[in-house]
């Protein structure tokens, strides 16, 4: 009953649209490297390539959800986050990765931290990439006709809004879904297997708040879908989908700090005893 109304054709033009981005973006990464000496550049760049792709492949996602439901887009996610765990990996910078998102930048410009240049840059390729993806890259392939949907969605006059709550609400659902995914990369991110429990965790957590806000906790995907759409103005679509990612984040941050701070304290005083 799940997988009821699972068109198989249109489903495998939306298998062979993202199969078809991670290649191009794999081949853009290849080439990048190859030409670019600037360790520096690379990283930019990368994150430009990463942001594309992910912005690329959530229009599809987008289609998948609305014609063949959560599970069909819960498989995919499973996949895609796992090579995504590894194609955004700088090669010279095994720990980096890139961030295809704006608010740990933000806040790290806020809190003045070291790497201002890299932090700035980053968030301009970012934008950079929003600007361009659709145009370049979503609409011409959608044009092609391989699924009816796509073109129904070029020929949309307008879109709404996914938020369905108030706006505080709305920021306070976004905190929560970054705070959270914030959370299970801390608690899963070096455990055996990371490979399942961090894209269920991204899910379970786009489910349980896809029908207050559509659930994007990042800024940059929030606005390339829904910047401009109708039912929302478009200072309250910051303080949604800026402002709730941003807030979520800074909860992190001083939860993390909490914990920290009372794991050395516990440890101090154990020792005291010994």
């Amino acid at each position: 009953m799940i997988l009821q109304g699972l068109d198989t054709p249109s489903f495998s033009v939306s298998v062979g649209y993202i199969i078809t981005t991670a290649v191009v973006m794999r081949l853009a990464r290849l080439i990048l490297l190859q030409v670019v000496a600037s360790k520096y550049y690379q990283i930019i760049l990368l994150e430009f390539i990463a942001t594309f792709e992910l912005l690329a492949t959530c229009f599809e996602f987008g289609v998948v959800i609305e014609t063949h439901g959560f599970l069909a887009y819960t498989g995919l996610m499973l996949i895609m986050f796992n090579y995504w765990g590894h194609a955004w990996k700088s090669p010279n910078f095994p720990n980096q990765s890139a961030t295809v998102a704006p608010h740990p930048h933000i806040l790290d410009i806020l809190q003045r931290k070291p790497g201002l240049k890299t932090s700035l840059t980053k968030l301009f390729a970012q934008l950079t990439a929003a600007s361009l993806v659709y145009t370049v890259y979503v609409k011409p392939i959608w044009s092609l006709g391989y699924r009816i949907t796509h073109l129904k969605r070029i020929q949309q006059a307008h879109c709404f809004t996914h938020l369905q709550v108030s706006v505080t609400l709305g920021l306070v659902v976004e905190a929560l879904a970054t705070f959270a995914f914030s959370f299970a990369i801390q608690a899963f991110g070096q455990r055996k297997h990371n490979f399942l429990s961090l894209p269920l965790t991204l899910v379970s957590i786009v489910y349980a708040g896809i029908t207050y806000t559509g659930c994007y906790f990042n800024p940059i995907l929030a606005s390339t879908i829904q910047f401009g759409c109708g039912g929302i103005t478009w200072r309250d679509h910051l303080v949604v989908y800026w402002g709730g990612p941003l807030l979520g984040s800074i909860i992190f941050e001083m939860f993390s700090k909490f914990m920290t701070n009372n794991s050395l304290l516990r440890n101090g005083n154990a020792k005291k005893f010994k």
